[in-house]
């Protein structure tokens, strides 16, 4: 479903809703993880990306400390947005490896390492069901609210 596409932010308060600005361009001071990936979900929302998801996976897994996943409604959107992250996070100066799946647009996922961004179509989104593997992972608050509890931490 996907296929390798080659193509690289100071710490700012957050807003009312708990996420941090969207990145400024020209660089800055690396962040830490929490705020690059509600930086990416920043990102997302102003490119209208449903179904907006940040995952602390940390805890789980050790190949990140969390996972944003997000819903574009065509593989055009779905790589406007993946294509949005990618520039602003590449203006910040912070690494990543090469995105995957640009070039088809149904999943493209962008690893900065400690932060991986997937980026779905609808039916992409509902097949491999992400938000359903990783329902153990504590879903980070967007809006001010609580942090979610999985099932098996209540």
């Amino acid at each position: 479903m996907s296929g390798p596409d080659g193509d690289d932010i100071g710490r700012t308060p957050p807003d009312e809703r708990g996420l941090a600005p969207a990145a400024p361009a020209g660089g800055g001071a690396e962040i830490d993880s929490r705020t690059l990936a509600t930086t990416c979900a920043r990102i997302t929302e102003e490119k209208k990306g449903r179904d907006l998801s940040i995952r602390h996976v940390g805890p789980l897994i050790g190949i990140a400390e969390y996972f944003v996943l997000v819903t574009g409604s065509s593989a055009r959107q779905v790589r406007s947005i993946a294509e949005e992250i990618d520039r602003r996070i590449r203006e910040s100066s912070r690494p990543r490896v090469r995105p995957e799946g640009m070039s088809e647009g149904s999943w493209v996922l962008l690893d900065f390492g400690d932060v991986v961004v997937h980026v779905f179509g609808e039916e992409a989104r509902r097949y491999y069901a992400l938000d359903l593997l990783w329902a153990d992972a504590v879903a980070v608050p967007l809006q001010g609210e609580a942090p979610a509890r999985s099932a098996s931490q209540a």
